[in-house]
């Protein structure tokens, strides 16, 4: 396996990645938790703290800095005992905030992956002599250290657009042209389009894949199609739905709508940064509320609190014909999902989460003819699609489903054209689709 799985643009990502593991103390983003099966799997991105705490922290200042990311998986009992859990405190209330960790290079009870700008740190395997020694929350910093994390927020924190960008860009995506949805194989991450019937994408929603410690689900050279210049919705700011932007320059050329949540991760923040140098960041406004209505779909703002990235972000229900809609869920927990109203009939969704158990609750019942979408990679590290999750998509009578695993899936049937529109054989885009319902 190669230990540069894509090439990374050096738009955003200039220092070369060390060759070797070193102990080190960071501010720490908790990007992602999840618990299942006794493990509980964490994504870290990190930023070197004595770096930081001789410099002033902008908005400016913080652009440049290295993608560090060190995804860990280890018992429940052992990362709770980390973050000094007690009683019915759950984890997951850590789950977009800035912490201090220390690092040693010494056997642990985790296993951890390091990623300096996307490169694999160390062996290509994760390191048994690597390990985190403390995790030092907010409350219990020094008052530097969180007058430096209150610096961090205040630069990695995305304003509203004004309504009258949003305005402009629903406009520019008149979908004249569109027949159904496409899901792509991405590995462990989440691409989907909006596509004319020659399989031509005229708006992405996400563009991400697997990356980190599921680097190896990104099918090699994988490449998005811009003959239309389709523009971009984002559900939420994981790296698993952001990733392409971190290889693909024409990404950061193009116009994003994206949700704005609580402070965003180092990684994250490059690219929305990056983005708006080029004028192409527009941020959701509160107070277009939790429908937006554009075109003949529908833009959904899901209700949790800010700091539930998951399900703070967009969703988009895509019209079909008459009454007929297809979700597009992102990460979204269902229940954080604004419904359409009981007049329309939900006939296909692409699974929350990637088929996670966390995103089930509230989830919709369907309709014919019941066309369901997982998008997960095979093999991941979070044992996606959960088998709990399974059985509650076919107790709604949502069915068995189509695996991007096993290809790119068309959420429709009888499609003429299943060829990429840029054609692999050119050194075009990968956009094959090879599953239809």
């Amino acid at each position: 396996m190669e230990n540069n799985y894509f090439p990374v643009n050096p738009e955003l990502f200039k220092e070369e990645a060390p060759k070797e593991l070193a102990a080190k103390i960071y501010y720490a983003y908790v990007d992602s938790i999840e618990k299942i099966d006794g493990v509980t799997y964490l994504r870290l991105d990190c930023i070197v703290k004595n770096k930081i705490d001789t410099m002033d922290i902008s908005k400016e200042s913080i652009v440049g800095l290295p993608s560090i990311v060190l995804d860990i998986s280890g018992s429940h009992n052992f990362i709770n005992d980390l973050f000094k859990i007690s009683g019915v405190y759950s984890i997951y209330n850590y789950e977009s905030n800035w912490v201090v960790i220390s690092t040693s290079l010494k056997q642990g009870k985790i296993i951890i992956n390091e990623f300096f700008n996307f490169v694999h740190v160390g062996e290509q395997s994760p390191s048994d002599f690597y390990s985190i020694d403390s995790i030092t929350k907010n409350e219990e910093l020094d008052q530097q250290s969180k007058l430096k994390i209150n610096q961090i927020i205040k630069a990695t924190t995305l304003e509203e657009s004004n309504n009258d960008e949003i305005k402009i860009f629903i406009e520019r995506n008149p979908l004249n042209d569109f027949a159904h949805v496409n899901v792509y194989n991405v590995g462990q991450g989440n691409c989907n389009a909006l596509v004319d019937s020659s399989n031509l994408p005229l708006l992405y929603f996400d563009v991400g894949g697997g990356s980190g410690a599921n680097k190896s689900t990104y099918p090699a050279n994988f490449k998005l199609c811009h003959s239309n210049n389709p523009q971009v919705i984002l559900s939420h700011w994981d790296l698993d739905h952001i990733v392409m932007a971190v290889s693909d320059p024409m990404l950061l050329r193009t116009k994003w709508l994206v949700p704005v949540q609580s402070s965003l991760s180092n990684t994250a923040i490059q690219i929305a940064r990056a983005l708006q140098r080029n004028n192409n960041l527009i941020c959701w406004n509160s107070s277009l509320g939790s429908l937006l209505q554009f075109g003949n779909h529908y833009i959904a703002k899901c209700y949790a609190r800010i700091n539930n990235k998951n399900s703070s972000g967009l969703c988009l229900y895509v019209n079909y014909k008459m009454k007929d809609y297809v979700l597009l869920s992102g990460d979204a927990t269902f229940r954080y999902v604004p419904p359409l109203s009981f007049k329309h009939n939900l006939i296909g969704l692409v699974a929350s989460h990637h088929g996670a158990k966390s995103g089930i609750r509230g989830m919709p019942v369907a309709n014919f003819p019941r066309m369901l979408v997982y998008s997960f990679g095979r093999d991941n590290t979070h044992r996606h699609a959960h088998y709990i999750a399974r059985n509650e998509y076919n107790r709604q009578g949502w069915g068995n489903g189509l695996e991007t695993q096993n290809g790119s899936i068309a959420i429709t049937s009888g499609l003429i054209n299943l060829n990429p529109p840029c054609g692999d054989s050119l050194g075009g885009c990968s956009l094959s689709v090879t599953q239809q319902f």
